[in-house]
């Protein structure tokens, strides 16, 4: 009879934790604009990331095709938020990465990347 009763208990606990709402949800970017893989004419003044849920924005950087990177002055806002705007300088015809860095609530890491084109040609 224990051996039931601490099979179920078990069973319970397990179909709890794989079931609840957190187990399948991971903050992630909706949107950016640019978009990824986008292809512009001129070169985009700044950088809007939308993410799922409110995250911290700890890191963002940006490099060029040749891998130089792009001083953007950025600083972290402590405050949490879903959407983000970063400021870009003058961007010259080249094709970018910019990968980004958040915190959930949670304090998952989460990281992920963009890239675009600058090609006043196409």
């Amino acid at each position: 009879m224990r051996i039931i009763q601490y099979s179920l208990k078990v069973f319970i606990l397990g179909a709890w934790f794989i079931l609840s709402p957190g187990s399948f949800a991971h903050t992630g970017l909706s949107a950016s604009t640019p978009a990824d893989g986008a292809i512009l004419h001129q070169g985009p003044d700044n950088i809007h990331l939308n993410f799922t849920e409110a995250v911290r924005l700890v890191r963002v950087t940006l490099h060029n095709d040749s891998g130089s990177e792009i001083d953007l002055e950025f600083n972290p806002v402590a405050a949490a938020q879903s959407d983000f705007s970063v400021e870009f300088p003058a961007l010259q015809a080249d094709s970018y990465i910019l990968q980004w860095t958040i915190l959930g609530a949670d304090s998952h890491r989460v990281e992920g990347e963009i890239s675009f084109t600058v090609d006043p040609d196409a």
